[in-house]
């Protein structure tokens, strides 16, 4: 078992977009993306999490953008190519769920350093951490939620898929801490959403 290290975002979402061509063209032997384990140097423990955050950022943005290609192709009836994205997106969910882990790992660290409790939010972290790492944490934990609307936003017409994808990012989004995400409304408005009152039922 290996040490918290930082993994590279561009190095995570070519490794999530290279498993599509690690078995052949067979769409249903896929490889899902490992994330790289290995020992490069200690890191200061909020510049860890921010590196395991933007690789999270990464994965997530490749996510919206897989469910976008997917409901493109359902709309123009290209059923043929589904299997393919169904597969890449089989292998960002894993790889986000494989740095999640690391994520936690680098949040109860630096909740020890600052004397909070192990599973303490990002948003309480912010207020703990100094400059700059305060100011680039809070600026992930801003895109995360940002990433997490869209989503909310996508898997309202998109495939069970999208709704799979949607469980995933918001388990991510409650492991931060985060209770609500603003959404907009059909005036325009944001509107709190609860995380928690809107987590699917995990048969589906």
């Amino acid at each position: 078992m290996c040490g918290t290290v930082p993994i590279r975002p561009h190095r995570a979402m070519r490794g999530a977009r290279d498993s599509t061509h690690a078995s052949g063209h067979h769409p249903g032997i896929i490889r899902a993306f490992r994330a790289p384990c290995r020992t490069i140097r200690r890191m200061e423990p909020a510049e860890d999490l921010s590196h395991q955050l933007w690789t999270m950022r990464e994965l997530l943005e490749q996510l919206v953008y897989k469910l976008e290609v997917q409901g493109l192709l359902l709309a123009a009836g290209r059923a043929r190519w589904i299997p393919y994205v169904t597969a890449e997106l089989e292998a960002i969910i894993e790889a986000i769920g494989e740095i999640e882990t690391s994520r936690a790992a680098a949040s109860a660290r630096l909740a020890r350093q600052h004397g909070q409790p192990q599973h303490a939010s990002l948003a309480e972290l912010v207020e703990h951490v100094q400059a700059p790492w305060n100011g680039l944490l809070q600026q992930h934990r801003l895109h995360l939620l940002s990433l997490q609307s869209e989503i909310e936003e996508i898997s309202r017409t998109n495939s069970e898929m999208a709704r799979r994808s949607l469980m995933r990012s918001r388990e991510i989004i409650a492991s931060l801490g985060e209770q609500s995400v603003d959404m907009y409304d059909p005036r325009g408005l944001t509107t709190p959403l609860s995380v928690s009152a809107l987590r699917l039922d995990r048969t589906v």
